[in-house]
């Protein structure tokens, strides 16, 4: 089966806000609250020893309630200022958080670059690759917003696939600080634009 790219689906009709709330069936996106600063730090910090090796925040520092919390709280904010839109990542709407997604607004005028991360337990089955798929075609979806990026190390090899699955392209990689325990230093930027009407 061929890749389809990502921005195929709903990037022919521009949405003010995105959803707060996206059930893809195996998992549920929600969007992240202030109040999931508690279960956002539980999850992370089970997570540490995976998170660690491409993730900057993959420390006892960076899993812990505060900085959790902190995050959380940039969410809530980030939502109502349109910075960021983020959301948690459950197999059940009331069930633990097993990873977290995000369009993030900081990679330049029209363009906003997708984030995530998920329980280690949990890899291997596509649900990254469903949740990322649906946040692409709703940032695509977006006023102003005329391409997705997806950054990555270039060591990062599960993100790179998943970067390939929804056809994202790569446009270049570059010299960058290295953001996990086992980054090279090499980052690479994946892009995806709407498909013509």
């Amino acid at each position: 089966m061929s890749a389809e790219p990502a921005g195929s689906g709903g990037a022919g009709s521009a949405i003010v806000r995105p959803p707060e709330l996206i059930d893809l069936g195996r998992i549920q996106l929600a969007r992240m609250r202030s109040a999931d600063g508690p279960a956002m730090a539980a999850a992370t910090r089970a997570n540490m020893t995976h998170l660690s090796p491409h993730i900057r925040w993959g420390t006892p520092e960076g899993t812990s309630l505060e900085f959790q919390q902190e995050r959380c709280d940039q969410a809530e904010l980030g939502w109502q200022d349109g910075s960021l839109y983020a959301w948690a990542v459950r197999e059940q709407p009331d069930g633990p958080i097993i990873g977290a997604c995000g369009l993030h607004n900081r990679v330049g005028p029209g363009a906003t670059e997708v984030g995530y991360w998920l329980d280690a337990r949990h890899t291997g089955r596509g649900l990254i690759t469903d949740a990322v798929r649906a946040i692409t075609e709703i940032g695509l979806a977006l006023p102003g917003i005329e391409r997705v990026e997806l950054h990555t190390d270039e060591t990062n090899l599960a993100s790179s696939a998943v970067a390939r699955r929804l056809g994202y392209l790569l446009e270049e990689t570059r010299d960058a600080e290295p953001w996990g325990a086992e980054d090279s230093g090499r980052l690479q930027i994946w892009v995806t634009y709407p498909l013509p009407r």
